[in-house]
């Protein structure tokens, strides 16, 4: 199998179907690339519909469901099914060209290739807002990436995005899985899982290729062309932006006091204040990650409010942009001692989740020598009852020689005793005929001995001398 092609799913199914089509008519050779339907705990008919479209699909589609919540579990469960040499991922709501899969997998022509991905195009469900400017795409996972374009590579901090991006197999053996802390569950919009991945080939000195031709047509949902949402939107993109750093020992202060410095330059600047709005909005959801508590549920309530409010003051108040600069990097130094410790959590934390994947691996091994162990030992007992089979019919064969031989032995001492009757009388009967012949002889003899025998005997003279003479 050249290739897998993995799609997560969770409660649209109506998209769903016409994404599957888009990929299913692919210009690639169908037993060459297969398609992993993920089912991430959905409750409409999503499984009812990849099993129609399944049926009457030449490319083999598998249907898997995953219990966890979450893209990065949907997308791990898709990586542990797949059987490809090449993983391709894209998402549910995208219209792939029939050249995509063939283009996104050509690029991998050489070993140092370990991961691609291709533009992501709109497809417009209306006519595009006047307010969404083209610095806001990416929001909507939209990008043609120029810069990668021109080069014909991904660089950091610029890699593909999930609705368009390709690994190779092994690349999940030395980069670990998708990190199940980013990634969307549910309405949390956290992003940024396949970027760990892409500063981990580039750290191993391999190459992202950009693919030109192997475009996708990201399908906009209709709620997401609202002001709203890309003020939730860029909230969520600078939790994810500090979640990743974090876990991949980015120095956090550094860019704690650059984003002070971009929220007192945008001060300075007019503009488009909506855009400004939203990256005000990521860099207090990057504050809300770091600076309170690992986990978000344990944030006070007051508290994030309070961290809101200074952020506003800070953005809204009539000072000078140098004080303003101050008073924030002053706010930041006082709580430099808990990012510190919050950074030592972090770290442990990832220790521990390596090490938990160390050991989900060592015992996976283990799994499946055992496998291996029983496949052998499953084979030895069939050929061993292939053996007492045989045995058990060369032993009922010798009981039938057995049988048979006993029967011609009977049949023999049959014979025989009959031959013995025969002789006895045979024996008997020669008996009795000497005990005559030797009356007879007894009594010839008293004859000859007898006056008549010798009165006779000219009489028996003349006899035989008559019968000579007549036979001549």
């Amino acid at each position: 199998m050249l290739a897998s092609v993995i799609i997560c799913s969770f409660n649209r199914s109506k998209l769903l179907e016409a994404s599957l089509r888009s990929v299913i008519k692919q210009d690639f050779q169908s037993d060459k690339f297969e398609i992993i339907l993920v089912d991430n705990n959905s409750s409409d008919d999503t499984r009812a519909t990849v099993e129609k479209i399944a049926s009457m699909s030449p490319v083999k589609i598998t249907y898997l469901l995953e219990m966890k919540q979450g893209l990065s579990y949907a997308r791990n469960a898709g990586i542990i099914a797949s059987r490809g040499e090449i993983l391709v991922f894209t998402d549910d709501d995208i219209r792939a060209e029939e050249s995509w899969l063939r283009n996104l997998v050509s690029v991998f022509d050489a070993p140092e290739v370990a991961g691609a991905g291709g533009p992501l195009k709109p497809a417009w469900p209306f006519e595009r807002p006047a307010w969404l400017t083209d610095d806001m795409l990416p929001a909507i996972a939209v990008s043609e990436f120029p810069t990668a374009c021109d080069t014909g590579e991904f660089k950091g901090p610029d890699y593909p995005w999930g609705a368009n991006i390709a690994f190779r197999r092994d690349v999940f053996e030395y980069a670990g899985m998708f990190p199940i802390n980013l990634g969307r569950i549910d309405t949390n919009l956290l992003s940024n899982e396949e970027l760990e991945i892409c500063r981990k080939i580039e750290a191993r000195g391999l190459r992202i290729r950009f693919a030109p031709n192997a475009v996708i047509h990201h399908k906009i949902a209709p709620d997401r062309l609202k002001k709203i949402w890309f003020l939730h939107r860029y909230y969520w993109q600078g939790r994810s932006d500090a979640i990743l750093d974090s876990a991949t020992g980015i120095d956090i202060y550094k860019r704690l006091l650059q984003r002070v410095k971009d929220m007192a330059w945008r001060l300075s600047k007019e503009g488009d204040q909506f855009i400004h709005a939203c990256q005000n909005r990521s860099d207090l959801g990057y504050f809300h990650q770091l600076i309170l508590a690992p986990d978000e549920r344990a944030i006070p309530f007051r508290t994030l409010r309070a961290i809101e409010m200074f952020v506003n003051g800070m953005t809204g108040a009539s000072k000078s942009k140098d004080d303003k600069l101050q008073e924030m990097s002053k706010y930041i130094d006082e709580k430099h001692l808990d990012l510190s410790t919050y950074d030592k959590l972090i770290q442990e934390k990832n220790r521990q989740l390596v090490n938990l994947e160390g050991i989900k691996t060592e015992q996976k091994q283990q799994i499946d020598d055992m496998a291996a162990k029983i496949q052998v030992l499953d084979d030895m007992v069939m050929t061993t009852q292939a053996h007492l089979t045989e045995q058990l019919q060369l032993v009922s064969n010798l009981n039938g020689i057995i049988i048979n031989s006993q029967h011609q032995i009977s049949q023999l001492e049959l014979r025989s005793n009959e031959r013995e009757d025969l002789l006895f009388k045979f024996r008997a009967e020669n008996v009795r005929l000497q005990s005559e012949l030797d009356l007879a002889n007894n009594k010839f003899e008293e004859l000859y001995d007898s006056w008549s025998w010798k009165i006779t005997s000219p009489l028996r003279k003349i006899v035989d001398l008559t019968i000579k003479l007549r036979g001549k």
